[in-house]
């Protein structure tokens, strides 16, 4: 980390975003949930609040349909993002128009905290319905056909408390987790190499790694390095970064990795490693993958 440190270190901590522990060893919870959520999905200039009137299909509110990729994301780059943010009653009925190109198209309609829940429908610029009616909280997802042209979004709250919500539109929706990898200890002074591989893990294939984290690893070692077999890319750990940035080097999580710590002297513990990625949301599945890993 360079600059005036005690910014620095402020900023990529805020890039970071809601993170959280995923437990021992090699734990791995990818939850499609609150607990997910990323820096990203913060209100940011790509996003718009909800204008009444919307009532009708006819006072529809636009918005513009997302284009994010986990690469961009991994970088912190989010000009790809696009959503609008709203709340909806039983009594209350917003209505959204956004423009599509052809292809397969995601509708991802988040209620991000409380007891918050939509009915959520789709129609088309003729007024056929596309999608049904459908019941969501937390997480309501939908995949859809576009043929191109306008496309209307109707939310209903399912009841008359305040229902607040998000509506992404085109591509999935990306969020960010954590994944924790701890090693056994060892007392040594000489190099510390780890080599392993996620590629069979349940983890999200198209998850690209923002950045590594080293905890345990100030003061004890010198420096160490990490490189992994989806990139040609390798980063290194000085003696004052225990967190590197790897938007740019497009390492996926999904690969066979190798760690090398370079002890300053005898030390009796492996430092253990935190990943931060992003990757799209498909569908509401939640995995929860705890293995563990041998030395």
């Amino acid at each position: 980390m360079v600059l005036k440190e005690t910014q620095s270190r402020c900023d990529r901590w805020m890039k970071k975003g809601m993170r959280f522990a995923a437990g021992l060893s090699l734990a791995f919870f990818m939850a499609v949930t609150s607990n997910s959520t990323s820096f990203a999905e913060f209100q940011r200039p790509n996003s718009i609040k909800e204008v009444e009137p919307n009532d009708t299909l006819e006072t529809a509110q636009t918005t513009y349909p997302t284009n994010e990729d986990p690469r961009k994301f991994a970088n912190y780059d989010w000009s790809g993002r696009y959503y609008v943010s709203g709340s909806a009653t039983s009594s209350d009925d917003d209505w959204y128009k956004v423009d599509l190109p052809r292809g397969l198209q995601y509708l991802s309609v988040v209620h991000y905290s409380g007891d918050n829940a939509t009915y959520v429908e789709l129609l088309d610029s003729e007024n056929n319905i596309i999608i049904p009616k459908k019941y969501g909280t937390r997480n309501n997802i939908i995949s859809f056909n576009s043929t191109g042209g306008t496309y209307y979004i109707h939310i209903v709250g399912a009841s008359e408390n305040e229902n607040e919500y998000a509506v992404y539109i085109g591509t999935p929706r990306l969020v960010s987790n954590e994944l924790n990898i701890r090693f056994d200890p060892i007392k040594t002074s000489g190099t510390i190499k780890k080599s392993f591989s996620l590629e069979d893990d349940i983890l999200p294939d198209e998850a690209h790694v923002a950045t590594i984290t080293l905890r345990n690893f100030i003061p004890n070692f010198s420096s160490a390095r990490a490189s992994c077999s989806s990139s040609s890319k390798s980063v290194t750990f000085s003696k004052n970064s225990f967190v590197e940035d790897l938007g740019t080097y497009d390492m996926k999580l999904k690969s066979k990795w190798n760690i090398e710590f370079y002890p300053k002297s005898t030390v009796s513990a492996v430092p253990s490693i935190t990943f931060l990625y992003f990757y799209p949301v498909y569908d509401d599945t939640v995995y929860l993958h705890s293995p563990t890993l041998k030395k």
